[in-house]
Formats: C-alpha cells, sequence, structure tokens
C-alpha cells in the first residue's frame, strides 16, 4: 500500500497572503480613519474659533446699541425740558398780566408797545434762520435785542436802528444766528418791552 502525504505547503502559503492583504487593508482603514479625526478636528476647532469671535462681535454690538439707548434718552430728557421751558416762557407773559393788570398797559409816560414786528424766516442759502424786524413807525427807532439760548446757556445783545417803515433782516453777519427755541427780548426807549420765543 502505498499513503499521501498532505500538501500544507500552498496552503499555508495562500492564507499567509489573505493576512498580509487583510493586514494591509486594515492599516489603510486605520490611516483614513486617522486623517479623517484630524481633519475633523481641524474644523472642529475653526468652527469653535468662528463661534468665538462672532459672540464677541455680538457682546460689542450690544453695548454699542445700549450706548446709543442711553444717548437717546438722555436727548429726549433735554428735548423735554427744553419744551417745558419754552411753554413756561409762553404762560409767562399772559400770566403775569393777570396778577397784575395795570403792568399790561401803558404807564405814564409810556407810549405802549414797542412799534416792531419780528418774524423768523428761513435764509436763502445756510442754516438757522434770519430775524425780520419790521419799524411801522414813521421815525426812526433804536432798538436793543436781547437774546438767551436756554440749550445752552448762550446770550447776545444787538443794537439796531431801524428807519422809518423798513424790514430789517438780522441774522449770522450782524451777530446773531437765530435758531428754534431762542428767547428774545425787544426794547426801545419809551416803549415797553416785547417778549418772545423763536417757534
Amino acid at each position: 500500500m502505498s499513503s499521501e502525504s498532505p500538501k500544507t505547503g500552498p496552503q499555508r502559503g495562500s492564507v499567509s497572503a489573505v493576512l498580509i492583504v487583510a493586514i494591509a487593508l486594515l492599516a489603510a482603514a486605520l490611516i483614513a480613519a486617522g486623517m479623517i479625526y484630524f481633519q475633523a478636528r481641524g474644523e472642529l476647532e475653526s468652527s469653535k474659533a468662528r463661534v468665538a469671535t462672532l459672540q464677541a462681535e455680538l457682546a460689542s454690538a450690544k453695548g454699542d446699541l445700549s450706548k446709543e439707548a442711553a444717548r437717546a434718552e438722555a436727548l429726549k430728557r433735554d428735548l423735554d425740558a427744553a419744551h417745558a421751558e419754552v411753554q413756561a416762557l409762553r404762560a409767562a407773559p399772559s400770566n403775569a398780566r393777570e396778577r397784575n393788570p395795570s403792568r399790561a398797559r401803558p404807564g405814564k409816560g409810556a407810549a405802549g408797545p414797542v412799534p416792531v414786528r419780528v418774524a423768523f424766516e428761513r435764509p436763502g442759502r445756510g442754516r438757522g434762520l434770519v430775524g425780520i424786524f419790521s419799524n411801522d413807525s414813521s421815525h426812526v427807532l433804536p432798538v436793543d435785542v436781547d437774546i438767551h439760548r436756554p440749550r445752552n446757556g448762550r446770550r447776545g445783545h444787538l443794537s439796531l436802528r431801524l428807519a422809518p417803515r423798513s424790514r430789517n433782516e438780522v441774522g449770522r453777519p450782524e451777530g446773531w444766528q437765530f435758531a428754534r427755541g431762542d428767547q428774545v427780548t425787544v426794547r426801545s426807549s419809551g416803549h415797553e418791552a416785547m417778549h418772545l420765543v423763536v417757534p
């Protein structure tokens, strides 16, 4: 009888080749996974940095908004105070006449109110307002004009010499550029003073 010996050589070679291929594939998969991990980690860090930047910009914008809101509130308070002051000044002459009617009439030797009409207009060029002082009398009228600007405390004085039946424009070149809220007092010797507020 003859016996056949097992052929182990080729089988072992094929198993070794399969293991090598499997190890190579596993190594390639691990390398690919590592690359993906590091790439994802980099993108995550970049996203975190962008989020931090956006949060800082948002905080800055909130701070600016709070400052602007506080500034607007302060301006509103100033405007309300100026409006209340103007209303009080407008009511003051009538209240004074009601408390003391004799002061509303020309006193002995007084010639009545200053014969001047005052209006305020915007000039053709430039900013602000000009005052129009019209002398309705038939003689030259020396006039003193006192101005007070409540919102900043500024004061001014003008001395005018108005020709008879004349219309005189007063603005920056003459020494004062009128603005809304200015308190104006017009005086002339022998006449009652005129008080008004620029509308």
